[in-house]
């Protein structure tokens, strides 16, 4: 896991942020949004069987 700290521009900011595409970030990086929250899922006997994905990501290009 790659971790990287950067400059958020809405609303400004300095956060920690995890690099969802190692080896390809040479043009562009992916990032996880620490502020998303996660999508609605359906569980069943104590397992979740859909959703638990976050709703966004960061990009920077270059």
């Amino acid at each position: 896991m790659l971790f990287y700290n950067e400059k958020l521009d809405e609303p400004k900011r300095e956060v920690l942020v995890q690099l969802v595409n190692p080896g390809f970030e040479s043009r562009i990086r992916v990032y996880d949004d620490p502020f998303a929250t996660e999508t609605m899922g359906v569980g069943f006997v104590g397992v979740q069987l859909t959703g638990g994905m976050d709703k966004s990501f960061y990009l920077r290009a270059g």
